[in-house]
């Protein structure tokens, strides 16, 4: 059996190993592809089959210490990963605040992010007001602005499972290109009976 802090680990890989599923070029995932593309929102996500072949492989690792709305999270992750194909080491915000042309922008001389401010304030307030609906289409809106500008798809699936103002704020120094201060170094998450229930693992 796994140690209990190799869980969020394997959470994690559920996901992976299903999305590994979801980009096969076979009918049945073709199809769940699809159908995931044009769901509005979590709940016709969660009306779906292949949302709850998610939920089924994620409950399965017995990880005790995902968040209460964790069927919420993994709903947006099943929206959101229908449009991705491949991953990179880069993180998901710090690929948004880069330029066109893959590296920092240089204010200067009037270089912008791939994702506006306006839109990167826009998704960051979707997921600290827990609005799930918003943070799926501002999240699926960023991955298009992307293209074929990849991201760290296993760091984006645990950062989205376990959300929290310290990713959120960790987030923003990516997006700017700033290193992070200490205090925001990444922590285990906590045992079920701590009061603070979404941390990051």
């Amino acid at each position: 059996m796994a140690a209990e802090t190799d869980k969020p680990i394997e959470a994690v890989s559920a996901v992976l190993g299903w999305e590994r599923w979801l980009q096969l070029d076979a009918g049945d995932s073709r199809a769940a592809r699809a159908r995931l593309r044009r769901a509005a929102s979590a709940f016709d996500a969660l009306l779906l089959a292949e949302t709850h072949a998610l939920l089924k492989a994620v409950r399965a690792t017995g990880d005790k210490r995902l968040p209460r709305d964790a069927d919420e999270r993994l709903a947006v992750l099943a929206m959101t990963l229908a449009h991705v194909d491949t991953s990179s080491p880069t993180p998901f915000a710090a690929a948004l605040g880069l330029g066109p042309d893959g590296r920092p922008p240089n204010p200067r001389a009037g270089e912008r992010p791939r994702l506006s401010p306006a839109r990167f304030g826009a998704l960051m307030r979707a997921v600290h007001d827990r609005d799930w609906d918003r943070f799926a289409r501002a999240s699926r809106r960023a991955v298009a602005i992307l293209g074929d500008s990849v991201f760290n798809v296993p760091r984006f699936v645990r950062d989205v499972l376990w959300m929290n103002d310290r990713t959120l704020q960790h987030w923003t120094y990516q997006y700017w290109q700033t290193d992070a201060p200490p205090e925001l170094t990444e922590e285990p998450a906590p045992n079920p009976s701590s009061d603070e229930t979404e941390s990051v693992p």
